[in-house]
């Protein structure tokens, strides 16, 4: 149970670093006032309109998934215990951790990147099950965060419907639990209307009118 616990509070505390805010604050940004408020990917590219800064961001916080991953599988081999146990409690834990940040008063980013981040070392399927759920509900709304609640509430179904081992169905289910927490306070903003369906625009260059002379 101690060594449980011990991968909890390492996985947490390895979710709470705010990878995009230390990274944007290079430019004298805080997430937290512009934009959405949300310490993430998508925030960072709006409120920075630098591609290349919000997948660096992205990187990072997929990253925190992965290293949670390793370190569970690392200790869970260390301290003889269940993997799979390990890994679900890392997973679950890392992505509370991004979303309610020790570092941040306990309000940070929505999981997603961090949620692939595990993913993509246990089996990257589920990031297209994520996606695909989640390209129904924004392709015909335009409403990202739309999208991104039906996958959070439909991918671990989805997984078992596609007949994945169960432990992937739990998986995806630890996942998508901080995960859809996190998107509940959209909800009254996309039923009222309030939600912008564009998270991001490109910025257009002034064009300079050369004088005749």
């Amino acid at each position: 149970m101690i060594e449980y616990i011990l991968i909890a509070i390492v996985s947490y505390f390895l979710g709470s670093i705010p990878f995009a805010q230390i990274i944007v604050g290079t430019r004298k940004i805080n997430l937290k006032k512009v934009g959405s408020g949300n310490i993430g990917t998508m925030n960072t590219l709006r409120s920075t309109n630098s591609i290349w800064l919000a997948l660096i961001v992205l990187i990072f916080d997929a990253g925190k998934g992965a290293v949670s991953i390793l370190l569970a599988q690392y200790l869970s081999n260390y301290f003889s215990i269940d993997l799979k146990m390990a890994i679900l409690i890392a997973a679950f834990f890392v992505v509370v951790g991004h979303n309610w940040s020790m570092f941040e008063n306990f309000r940070s980013g929505r999981g997603i990147a961090t949620s692939m981040g595990v993913s993509l070392l246990i089996n990257w399927r589920l990031i297209i099950v994520w996606i695909a759920i989640w390209l129904i509900g924004a392709l015909p709304t335009k409403i990202f965060s739309f999208g991104q609640i039906l996958a959070a509430l439909f991918t671990p179904l989805a997984v078992y419907v596609l007949g994945f081992d169960k432990f992937y169905v739990y998986l995806a289910t630890v996942l998508c639990i901080p995960m859809f927490v996190a998107h509940v306070p959209k909800i009254p903003l996309i039923l009222s209307g309030k939600e912008p369906k564009m998270y991001y625009k490109t910025r257009k260059k002034k064009r300079v009118k050369k004088s005749k002379r």
